[in-house]
C-alpha cells in the first residue's frame, strides 16, 4: 500500500479563523452592551418597538455564546493541532468538520470522490453501511446530515479548505488506496 496521506490545518489559516471569530464574539457582546456603554439612546429606533429590542438582544446574546465557542474551538485545533485528514492501510480518518465521523475501516467504504457543491469541493465517501455510524451519533449531527444527504452530499463530506490541499487531488488518491484494500481483502 502506497505512503499514508495525513492533512494537517495550515496555520495561517487558523489564525484568520481565530481572528474572524473573536471579531464577532467581540462584535456582539459590544452591540449587546451598546445601550449601556453609550447611553439608552443608541437603540431608540428598536426601544420603539420592545418586540424588536429584545429579540435584536437574544440574538446577539446568542452570536456572542456561539462566536466565543468558535473562538474557544479555533484555538484549541491551532495549540493542539491533529490530522484534518488520516488514510492509510486501516483506513479514514476525517476530524475535517464538526460532522466528521472519526475513523471509517476500508471495508466500510464503497467508493470515494471529489463533488463540487455551493462553490466548494468535497471528497465524497460513499459507505456500505452508513446507518451504523449514523445511529451512534448525537441528534443534532444525525439531523445535520440527513440535512446535507438531502442536498446530495454523503453522510461523509471531507472539506479541505484550511489545509491548502486539492480534493479534486487527494479523492483519486484516497480512492485508489481502496481499491487496493478491496484487492488485499480477497
Amino acid at each position: 500500500m502506497d505512503d499514508p496521506i495525513i492533512i494537517y490545518r495550515k496555520k495561517g489559516k487558523q489564525l484568520w479563523y481565530i481572528l474572524g471569530a473573536l471579531l464577532f464574539t467581540l462584535l456582539c457582546g459590544l452591540l449587546f452592551f451598546a445601550d449601556s456603554l453609550l447611553g439608552p439612546d443608541v437603540y431608540q429606533n428598536l426601544a420603539d418597538d420592545m418586540f424588536f429590542y429584545w429579540l435584536f438582544k437574544a440574538v446577539l446574546f446568542i452570536g456572542f455564546f456561539f462566536f466565543a465557542c468558535c473562538t474557544g474551538y479555533y484555538i484549541k485545533e491551532f495549540t493542539h493541532p491533529r490530522p484534518v485528514l488520516t488514510v492509510d492501510e486501516a483506513g479514514i480518518t476525517d476530524y475535517s468538520s464538526a460532522l466528521g465521523l472519526g475513523f471509517l475501516p476500508w471495508k466500510d467504504v464503497r467508493r470515494i470522490y471529489a463533488a463540487p457543491y455551493m462553490r466548494q469541493v468535497y471528497i465524497e465517501v460513499e459507505l456500505a453501511n452508513e446507518e451504523a455510524y449514523l445511529g451512534r451519533l448525537k441528534t443534532w449531527k444525525r439531523k445535520t446530515i440527513a440535512a446535507n444527504k438531502k442536498l446530495g452530499l454523503q453522510a461523509v463530506s471531507i472539506v479541505l479548505n484550511a489545509t491548502g490541499h486539492d480534493p479534486y487531488v487527494i479523492a483519486p488518491l484516497m480512492q485508489e488506496m481502496l481499491e487496493q484494500a478491496q484487492q488485499q481483502a480477497l
